[in-house]
This record gives C-alpha cells, structure tokens and sequence, in this order.
C-alpha cells in the first residue's frame, strides 16, 4: 500500500511539471487573437512568434534528446521550467513584435528540455505496464493544462474551443488501450489511428454544409486520432531503447520531427488558406494521414524484427 501511494504521488508529480509546461508553452497561442485586438498589429505579425516557438522548441529536442541521456534529467527539468517562467514573465510586458519574437523562440528552447527528462525519469522508475500507465497520465497533464488555458483565456472563452483538449483526454486513454490490449505493436498501432484520422478528414472535407457540431465533432475526433499517435510515437516508442541507454535521445529526435512538421503547418495551412481557400486545406488533411499509415505500415515489419 504505501508502495503504490508513492508511486502515485510520483505520477502526480510528474504530471504536474507537464500541466505546467502546457500552460507556459501555450499562453501565448490562445491570446493572439485578443492581441490583434488590443494592439493593431496584423495576425500573421504576431503568429510569426508562435511559428518562431515551436522551431526552436523542435530544434531544442535535438539537443535535449542528447543531453538527456548524459545529464540528470531532474536538473534539466528544473532549468527548463526556470527559463520558461522568466520568459513567460517578459513576454507579458512586450509588446514589439522583434522581441516577442525573440522573447518566445527563447521560451520554446526552454521547453525542449522538459518532456525526453521526463521520458527518461519514467522510463528508470517504472517499467512494463505501469510506464504506459504513468506516460498517459502525465500526458493527462498537459491536456489539463491547455483546457485551464481555453477556460482562462478572454479570447476563447465560450470558440467550442476547449472541446479539442477534452476529447484529447480521452483520446490519449483510448489510444493506450488500443495498445495495451490489441496492438502491442507499435507500428500498426499508429498506423491505425492515422487510418482513422484519415477517415474522418475525409468525412470533413466531403461534407463540409452538414452542420457546425458535425464538423467541431470530425475535428475534434481528426485530433483525438493526432493526440494518440503522438502519444505511441513520443512517449511509448521511445521507451524500447532503454537498453541502448537512448530512451531520451530518441524521444527527443521524434519530438523533434513532431514540433518541424507543427511549425510547417501553422504557417504553411494559414498561407494555403490565403491562397486556395480553408477547402483546400481540408483536403488536405486525410492525404496526409493516410501517407502516415502508410509509412507506419511500412515499419511494422522492421519494427517487429527490432523487437
């Protein structure tokens, strides 16, 4: 009993450092618009900051995968959280987009060094089932966080907007237990969720007049699907090279891969709309799912001989 209390309060622990990273990374995102507002400046303008964040945030998982497998990750943590609270602090008193600029790519490096320490502290306290477990619920907390940043917000309180991170929620524990109890393999596990993603970007994009809780309800299913293959890809994958002493260099080459694709497609699906229109975008959407099956697909042999 007081075995299980402890590793709960550790879960608690760590999924408390992962709420607060959400908060800290996201605040800037769900006020934008209210920024345009207050200060005049164009949204591309102040969205060049958030594009700026997640490039920095990708590249630092590179350097964050590497150090964390040679550093203690606790003090990683504790750097990471320090940086990012001060940047957070500055970025409510700026209001010149060069230095938000700045100010926010800095915040984004910050972040890079929370989540492979974090994988790799769960990766040494707990093993087998359990990690999977403590990876969901930490997981939990950075949902939790972008919900208190929905509900907190001024800009999207009302913007159905805190339905995705809800679904999130529940997607993420969905996810798992398509894992634990089906598809033990990671490969097919992810390339079954981007199936589906797929499906329901195609039932979106094919029926676009049907209705606005049809279309916040395909959207928020199309990310429930995204949630679960980044929990499969960046918080379980990683886990299988403990014994290479890599779990934290590849959690954070994925994460990686992960945060280019985001900052590509904040920019690149806001300039396709510009050009072509949102149903552009949209049809876009269950291509590429459907090529991220496919690549899933592809590995699942390899990953099986890995194994």
């Amino acid at each position: 009993m007081k075995e299980k209390r402890s590793v709960t309060y550790t879960i608690l622990l760590l999924s408390s450092v992962y709420f607060v990273s959400y908060l800290t990374r996201n605040s800037y995102n769900v006020v934008i618009a209210q920024l345009v507002r207050e200060t005049g400046l164009g949204q591309s303008t102040l969205a060049l900051s958030a594009t700026g964040s997640l490039v920095a945030y990708g590249a630092g998982q590179l350097l964050s995968g590497c150090f964390g497998d040679r550093l203690q990750p606790k003090g990683l943590l504790i750097m990471g959280l320090g940086v990012t609270s001060v940047m957070n602090l500055l970025m409510a008193f700026c209001r010149q987009p060069a230095l938000m600029l700045g100010i926010w790519c800095v915040n984004g490096l910050a972040q890079a060094f929370l989540w492979p320490p974090l994988v790799r502290l769960m990766s040494e306290l707990f093993s087998g089932e359990l990690y999977e477990k403590a990876v969901v619920a930490v997981t939990w907390g950075g949902s939790v966080g972008n919900i208190a940043l929905y509900l907190a917000a001024p800009a999207l309180i009302g913007l159905l907007g805190a339905a995705l991170p809800i679904l999130g929620i529940l997607s993420l524990q969905a996810a798992s237990l398509l894992h634990r109890r089906c598809l033990h393999n990671p490969m097919s596990c992810t390339a079954v969720l981007f199936g589906l993603g797929g499906l329901f970007g195609a039932l979106l994009a094919l029926f676009p007049q049907a209705g606005a809780a049809w279309s916040v309800g395909l959207c928020a299913l199309l990310t429930g699907t995204m949630h679960g293959v980044n929990l499969i890809l960046i918080g379980v994958l990683p886990a299988h090279f403990q014994r290479f002493g890599r779990v934290s260099t590849f959690s954070g080459l994925l994460n990686a891969f992960t945060y280019v694709g985001s900052a590509l497609s904040a920019y690149g699906f806001a300039a396709a709309a510009d050009a072509w229109g949102w149903r552009a975008v949209i049809g876009a959407w269950p291509v590429i799912a459907v090529l991220g099956a496919a690549v899933c697909l592809a590995c699942v042999r390899p990953w099986r001989r890995f194994e």
